[in-house]
């Protein structure tokens, strides 16, 4: 095998699983880990192809880092999302691995591992990204390009920087306006907009990046977090203003899980799957507990069968897609990450119908 530097590109595209993607968010970089590179391609079609040489080939086998032999487990789209990242190093660091193959062999062979490694190209070390997008797997396997523009973490401080200190000049203004006996009537909504507006100045980029984004989506973010310092304000003013951010995030959360359980009120399993077919659930029914992610969803909306456990490992059940779906939905509540939990029992129409004894005459 044999390394050969190659152009920095503008542009690659990265395949990782889903639940890699606020960690890279956050961190604004591809990590190698152990690996001497982390590995990418140039364009949607060298992915595609990429994909179907590797981890769409089921049993495949392949060397992990370390040259363990492994074998590629059965390839789940819906677990997995496209990066199109714009590097930020320009640095001479690129480099493509080519294949080597026996002397001797068939043509055929020659071509194959040449072409194989055409498709992807590795970065020396860790890679730091200036902006990102996300492509949705299942489509763009189907031939459609779904993309959306994410922040990093060092995007979501600029640009609430830039909200948060023009809220702050308005504020300012207004109070120009003001007349002196005004200006003491609101001497405390001073202070606390002149706090609040220092102490996230002070925290700046060690935010986490999802209460970035959530002070983004407010309109006022910093008027929002002065009304809740004036009700909560102590003497701890960094512990203060980080427990008040992280209570409104939170209080938020919790609010729109609610919202969206109460607002849906589902009557059997098949109606919640139906409507939300690429969460993940975790049922408690009669049989035991049936734990689905998107692709064991579609499978039994199609009416395959799945497995129920009793909470302990290594016992299963099989149960059956009709009896299942036909289940009624008790209680239901989801999380922040999008699972959902739900209480189901038998339908109470066929519990009442329940054959009984025969009579002696």
């Amino acid at each position: 095998m044999a390394y050969v530097k190659v152009t920095p590109p503008s542009v690659v595209y990265h395949l990782t699983r889903m639940e890699n993607l606020d960690s890279i968010l956050d961190d604004g970089q591809i990590r190698r880990f152990e690996d001497s590179e982390c590995w990418f391609c140039e364009s949607l079609p060298k992915m595609k192809a990429y994909m179907e040489q590797t981890v769409m080939c089921e049993g495949k086998p392949y060397y992990a880092v370390g040259g363990q032999l492994c074998r590629y487990p059965k390839f789940v789209p819906e677990d997995y999302v496209l990066l199109k990242l714009a590097p930020c190093q320009p640095k001479d660091n690129w480099y493509r691995w080519d294949q080597e193959v026996p002397p001797g062999s068939p043509k055929e062979l020659i071509n194959a591992a040449k072409e194989f490694s055409a498709l992807k190209i590795g970065y020396r070390g860790d890679l730091w990204f200036s902006t990102v997008e996300t492509i949705d797997v299942p489509a763009f396997l189907h031939g459609e390009i779904i993309s959306q523009k994410q922040l990093t973490s060092g995007e979501a401080w600029s640009a609430l920087f830039n909200k948060t200190e023009n809220e702050m000049a308005g504020y300012m203004n207004r109070l120009d306006q003001l007349s002196r006996d005004e200006l003491i009537q609101t001497a405390d909504e001073i202070s606390a907009m002149m706090t609040c507006h220092s102490e996230l100045m002070a925290f700046g980029e060690d935010l986490s990046r999802k209460k970035m984004i959530f002070l983004l989506q407010q309109e006022k973010p910093l008027e929002l977090l002065s009304e809740a310092w004036m009700e909560h304000q102590t003497v701890d003013v960094g512990e203060t203003f980080q427990s008040l951010l992280t209570g409104l995030y939170d209080e938020t959360q919790q609010t729109q899980v609610c919202d969206m359980v109460y607002a849906i009120q589902p009557k059997t399993i098949e109606e919640l799957l139906t409507s939300y077919p690429d969460d993940y659930f975790q049922l408690m029914t009669p049989c035991g507990f049936v734990d689905l992610t998107p692709s064991e969803t579609e499978k039994l909306l199609h009416g395959e069968a799945t497995m129920a456990h009793p909470g302990v490992s290594g016992c299963q059940m099989p149960v059956e897609a009709q009896e299942l779906l036909e289940m009624e939905v008790l209680s239901l509540k989801r999380d922040e990450h999008g699972c959902w939990y739900a209480l189901t029992d038998h339908p109470q129409q066929k519990m009442e119908q329940a054959p009984q004894e025969p009579l002696m005459l």
